[in-house]
């Protein structure tokens, strides 16, 4: 079921520092976080750290409705979010961007 048509829920990540980089990708790993793909090679951009596939597809020919088709994707997407899996990983990264560096000094921060 890989034609492009099967939704997927995923954590991403992209741009980040590379040190800060590297300890999510440990931590991924470390914590077995659910890859579509193998854990072979670290990406250069776009890691993804957690990621399902649907078992379903939402092409015109399955579902022809779009209402009826986000309904089922948004149904999956509450599904996925209340998983133990997809909480431990989304806690962990969670925990992990207190360690990403700030940009900006916070004297110049907006907020």
């Amino acid at each position: 079921m890989d034609d492009g048509l099967t939704p997927s829920f995923i954590i991403v990540e992209g741009q980040s520092p590379k040190a800060w980089r590297d300890k999510l990708w440990d931590l991924a790993k470390a914590e077995k976080f659910e890859p579509i793909q193998n854990w072979t090679k670290k990406p250069e951009k776009w890691m993804t750290v957690y990621s399902v596939k649907a078992d379903f597809v939402v092409g015109e020919e399955e579902e022809p409705d779009i209402e009826t088709a986000a309904q089922k994707v948004w149904k999956r997407i509450k599904t996925e979010m209340g998983r133990l899996d997809f909480r431990k990983a989304a806690d962990a990264v969670t925990k992990h961007l207190q360690n990403l560096p700030d940009s900006k000094p916070r004297s110049e921060s907006p907020l």
